[in-house]
């Protein structure tokens, strides 16, 4: 893209990008829509750096290799864009930070995204969906207090294991 073309182009039409382009797992544009620095909420978890939300998308590529979304609405107001859509695909591979099994299952879920840019480069985004919708289009919501509280545990236990390992490497007790 030439500096003319990105000058012409608008947050609507970068943010489109991302969901359409980056989502899908086409990188060629990625540091030029992302500032080195920016942070990414997710239902999975918080992204901090361009690196670390290329490693998320790039690992959540790998477990629904056929991963879409289809943008419904777009609106911009100042440096914030925000939209819905409609994100699908089959759950092919592990995910095993998350502590779930492949289960070859589809889903269907609605989300909404919400980014802010400065410069022509996103600094922060918002996405949010339903989490457990898509556990069980999954076939992974516990059918039971008991399932759900063991894995409940897994997560917690996945989540402590990380930190406690982070705390072990910085001389931490």
């Amino acid at each position: 893209m030439t500096y003319a073309e990105s000058a012409r182009e608008t947050n609507t039409s970068r943010f489109e990008r991302i969901v359409g382009e980056v989502w899908s797992g086409d990188f060629s544009a990625y540091n030029d829509l992302f500032a080195a620095d920016a942070v990414v909420h997710t239902p999975f978890g918080t992204f901090e750096g361009r690196t670390a939300y290329r490693t998320y998308l790039e690992e959540s590529l790998g477990v629904v290799p056929d991963f879409e979304a289809d943008l419904d609405e777009v609106f911009e107001a100042g440096e914030t864009v925000a939209g819905r859509f409609t994100q699908r695909g089959t759950q092919t591979g592990a995910a095993a930070s998350a502590g779930l099994p492949a289960t070859g299952n589809s889903f269907e879920l609605p989300g909404s995204n919400f980014a802010q840019f400065e410069d022509g480069r996103c600094v922060e985004m918002w996405t949010i969906w339903d989490r457990m919708e898509f556990l069980d289009q999954l076939g992974l919501f516990p059918d039971s207090p008991r399932a759900f509280a063991r894995l409940l545990g897994l997560r917690l236990r996945s989540r402590l294991g990380s930190r406690r390992s982070d705390r072990s490497r910085h001389g931490a007790a």
